[in-house]
């Protein structure tokens, strides 16, 4: 997965807006001008408002006092893809959220239809644009090779760096599955640390406990396996592959 560096999202709102009156009576709106101030975005999750300036004038009915009910939508944007809207840099893609009380629809997959709003005769309608957090592993750990031998008096230890990039601030979590296993005779525990051969567990399965830079972050993947093991192995030397274990990061 790609992770977007920064730039403007002044622009994202120039995908075009339809305010359409409906119902009590007849008339005619107009988008006068998109009130939003460009914002920076830089790995870090944001919400950031606005307004939508428009006019309404009644062609009929003009004095009944009733109100207009606007069908508001806002199209899917030059860059949509994958059931949502898109900023664009080049060839990346960051996916956001427009929305003002509700989703902004535009009927199309992922995006909803046009959001209703029943007001006598307003000038402006809120607007909000919401990037979430993400996190992805930028570098997968590889094998890990830890070497034992029968009955050593010492623990055996191996370890394997990997990385993980998440949005700068975000809350995210790790873990592995399964945390030990046994291979040739001998029993072996997996825990994440932060650094090689670290003895504290930084993973979690249960609380939030991480928290993202922005940049990707070296981790690693801590082995041990206790003294005095006798294991299976029937030669001088054997080797063998465990099965696979599952790294999982969720934010």
């Amino acid at each position: 997965m790609t992770i977007l560096r920064t730039w403007k999202l002044l622009w994202l709102l120039a995908a075009g807006l339809l305010l359409q009156p409906n119902a009590h009576a007849a008339g005619n709106c107009t988008v006068t001008s998109i009130a939003f101030t460009g914002v920076t975005y830089n790995n870090t999750a944001l919400t950031a408002t606005g307004t939508v300036n428009y006019t309404c004038s009644r062609s009929s009915n003009g004095t009944d006092g009733s109100p207009f009910t606007l069908q508001v939508t806002a199209s899917d944007g030059l860059y949509y893809g994958s059931n949502t809207r898109n900023g664009g840099n080049g060839a990346n893609r960051l996916a956001y959220n427009l929305s003002t009380t509700a989703a902004w629809g535009n009927g199309m997959p992922g995006l909803g239809n046009a959001h209703a709003v029943s007001v006598p005769f307003p000038t402006t309608l809120p607007i909000s644009i919401t990037v979430a957090t993400t996190c992805s592993i930028t570098s997968a750990p590889g094998t890990l090779n830890m070497a034992y031998t029968s009955f050593q008096s010492i623990a055996g230890t191996g370890n394997v760096p990997f990385s993980a990039q998440c949005s700068n601030g975000g809350p995210f979590r790790m873990s592995l599955s399964p945390t030990n296993g046994t291979l040739l005779g001998v029993a072996y525990t997996l825990r994440l640390g932060t650094s090689a051969g670290s003895a504290t567990n930084i993973s979690s399965t249960t609380t939030y406990n991480l928290t993202g830079t922005g940049s990707a972050v070296t981790y690693y993947v801590n082995a041990t396996a206790a003294s005095g093991q006798v294991g299976t192995c029937a030669s001088g030397t054997c080797q063998a592959l465990s099965p696979p274990h599952t790294l999982l990061i969720e934010y």
